[in-house]
């Protein structure tokens, strides 16, 4: 009986000069280490795999501008569901006879 064999999906460039000019020895050897971990054999001998969505939600976490646009977009709702709390005036109570006043002290 043979153990069917898994693709291991790699996310580091091992090129990484032809992108960014740099070069193996600037980067260091976390990208590469951090590539023989992931091809680190298990208890049964076959390297780990990961699920499509581990990959997806890695290489979302290691997007900073992705993750800038889900902290907005959750203050965001957070600020939409909480609104009432932040401005506790009632926006159908709008008063539109004076618009045109001056501020006043109430």
């Amino acid at each position: 009986m043979s153990i069917p064999e898994r693709e291991v999906e790699l996310d580091v460039d091992l090129n990484p000069d032809i992108h960014s000019g740099a070069g193996i020895g600037e980067l260091g050897a976390s990208a590469v280490d951090e590539a023989l971990v992931e091809l680190a054999p298990t208890a049964v001998g076959t390297p780990k795999a990961r699920g499509t969505w581990q990959l997806y939600l890695r290489r979302f976490r290691r997007n900073r501008t992705a993750m800038a646009g889900l902290v907005i977009f959750a203050l965001l709702a957070l600020f939409a569901t909480f609104g009432e709390l932040i401005a506790p005036y009632d926006y159908l109570n709008t008063d539109f006879m004076s618009l045109t006043a001056p501020p006043r002290y109430e």
